[in-house]
């Protein structure tokens, strides 16, 4: 009889352990002293990067802080207040959000920002080197798009296209033509940007292939490189418009790493230009969190667009 009560009794404290080491939270963003107790352990330790957060810790964060997790149901959560933190009740609150089709995203997200293949600290200079920007005294208009080789896709949101500053050009003409080198739309400004609505150059939404260039309004010598605009029509284009609407009604927060997960899917339907827009909000929501503008550095090497 007292072996099969000891037995029981073992039985309650395993499932009691192996709640408390139930995965809550991965650790994707840190700034400031934040440190984590362990369940059962009086000392708090520094929060690393990719450190797995159980049931049963307390997070313990300092003043001026910012903490972005990643929950395991594909949710996100940011601390932004200084105090102690059970992770338990974070959990809590975040299953009170919706959250399908921005799992698989967050996922890639989670995966790039604790990739254990490659020396973070090491190529840290590297990928924020690539993120600021430079004024040069260049010849030519340089669009900050995708390399030539790399297809890049739109659809009927408004499209930004940036290029670099030239000291002598006050005022940047933009032109776009269709495939028969026909004006279908142009505009001027004094700024490196300009948003284009392509709904309105492609009202029957079709696959439709259009030209963008930029160049001197003074001057149509001084130009930049053709660059396509691969607009994605059809139901494919319909299906898209769908999931990003469905994202952003699972993610109503303006928050960064909802704008990661935003660049994610952009990124993986091509839309190179719109997960950059993307990773730029969300380093302007959080400005001093450098872990997102190493992800944001990482973006543009791959896409070609920090060679230029």
């Amino acid at each position: 009889m007292k072996n099969i009560i000891f037995s029981f009794g073992l039985l309650i404290s395993l499932l009691s352990g192996a709640s408390a080491q139930e995965e809550i939270f991965k650790v994707l963003a840190s700034k400031g002293t934040n440190k984590v107790m362990t369940n059962g352990s009086t000392e708090a330790k520094p929060l690393l990067i990719g450190k797995k957060l159980f049931k049963g810790d307390k997070l313990v964060l300092s003043e001026g802080c910012y903490l972005g997790l990643a929950h395991k149901s594909g949710k996100t959560i940011e601390l932004k207040k200084s105090g102690t933190y059970e992770v338990s009740k974070l959990g809590s609150e975040v299953m009170a959000q919706n959250a399908t089709l921005g799992k698989k995203y967050l996922d890639y997200v989670v995966s790039e920002m604790t990739a254990q293949d490659e020396d973070m600290a090491k190529n840290r200079h590297k990928y924020m080197a690539v993120t600021g920007s430079v004024e040069r005294g260049l010849e030519s208009i340089k669009l900050i798009a995708p390399a030539n080789n790399i297809k890049s896709f739109v659809i009927t949101a408004p499209t930004t296209v940036r290029w670099n500053k030239l000291f002598d050009v006050s005022t940047y003409e933009v032109k776009i033509m269709n495939l028969f080198d026909e004006l279908i739309y142009s505009t001027s400004t004094s700024d490196t940007m300009t948003t284009i609505d392509l709904s309105t150059l492609n009202k029957s939404n079709v696959n439709e292939v259009q030209v963008l260039k930029v160049c001197s309004k003074n001057n149509n010598e001084i130009k930049s490189t053709d660059l396509a605009l691969n607009y994605i029509g059809g139901d494919k284009g319909l299906k898209i418009k769908k999931d990003i609407q469905e994202l952003k009604k699972e993610m109503p927060e303006e928050s960064a790493l909802n704008q990661l997960v935003l660049a994610s899917f952009y990124e993986e339907n091509k839309m190179y230009l719109d997960a950059m827009e993307a990773y730029m909000n969300a380093m302007k929501i959080q400005p001093e969190v450098d872990d997102y503008k190493v992800l944001y550095g990482k973006f543009l090497l791959r896409t070609g667009i920090g060679n230029k």
